[in-house]
Formats: C-alpha cells, structure tokens, sequence
C-alpha cells in the first residue's frame, strides 16, 4: 500500500514538472529575449498555420505586449513591452480575422478598434483580459502580475505618436 501511494506521488510530481517546464518553454517560444536598448519584445509563435488555439494565444500575445507599455503592473514588472505602431495594430488585426466567429473574436477586435482610434480608457481591462487567456490552464499562481490603473502620460506620448504615424521609430 506505501509502495503505491509512493509510486503515484513520484508520478504526480513528474507530471508537474513536466506541466511547468512546458508552461515556461511556451511563454519562451511567444516572446524573445529583450532588447537591450528599447526594452522590446517580438512575438515569435511557434504556429503552424493552420492551429486556431496558436493562433488565440499569438493575438493574446501580441496585444498583452503592447498593453505593457502603457500600464502599471501591480508588482511593477512587466513580462516584456513591444510598440504600439499603426502596422503592429493592424497586422495583430488582421490574424484575429483569422479566428472563427464568436464572443472572443468580437472582444479582440473591439480591443484594437479601441487602440487605432487611440482610446485607451479600458487598457487595464484589456491587458487583464489577455493575461488571463495567456494563464489558462495553468495553476492559479504561475501567472502573477495583473495591470491595475493606465499610465497617463505614456498614454498621453503614446497617442500623439500614433496620430502622427511615427510611434515605432521613436521607441
């Protein structure tokens, strides 16, 4: 009896290892390493096309990165920053097409609709929204860090950069 509640611990604790190790090899393939200068991250998803769920999660990736740079994170660390830029906005637009209809979809597209009219009133909500997508299925504590309130006067830069079209040579 010892023998197999031994056994089935020693099988439970391999299986979370290998649930973590996975977890952080994945967050590694949807962002590379930062540059040392401008503190960007570029997405880099291992898709193959054709995977909506990789898809899902390079959109939640994509607008969670560009969030970064415009909110304050409660434990003041970020998990990476990537420009906010007209053509980063609209090819994160363009792959949400991809997805198929429905309430997710919608969400997604409301979210950049938002950012290209330069209306950041819900970016604590929308950052929060794609850092739970990202966290799905995984322990409640592995993914810590949550925005809690916009940081106006990046916002602020932020918008008069967009309206001008040059916020990703600036940054």
């Amino acid at each position: 009896m010892k023998k197999n509640i031994r056994n089935i611990t020693l099988g439970l604790t391999i299986i979370m290892l290998v649930g973590i190790s996975s977890y952080t090899i994945t967050l590694r393939l949807l962002t590379t390493s930062v540059s040392n200068t401008k503190n960007e991250v570029k997405i880099s998803c291992a898709t193959n096309g054709n995977n909506i769920e990789d898809t899902r999660y390079e959109i939640a990736a994509s607008i969670h990165l560009m969030a970064n740079g415009l909110i304050v994170a409660e434990d003041n660390a970020k998990n990476g920053v990537k420009s906010m830029s007209m053509d980063e906005l609209n090819a994160t637009y363009n792959l949400i097409q991809t997805l198929p209809t429905g309430p997710e979809k919608t969400n997604f597209i409301n979210i950049i609709n938002r950012w290209k009219a330069c209306d950041f009133s819900q970016i604590v909500s929308d950052h929060n929204t794609v850092w739970r997508i990202l966290g799905q299925g995984q322990p409640e504590n592995i993914l810590k860090g949550r925005a809690i309130s916009a940081d106006e006067s990046t916002i602020k830069s932020t918008i008069n950069l967009i309206k001008r079209g040059d916020y990703s040579k600036n940054k």
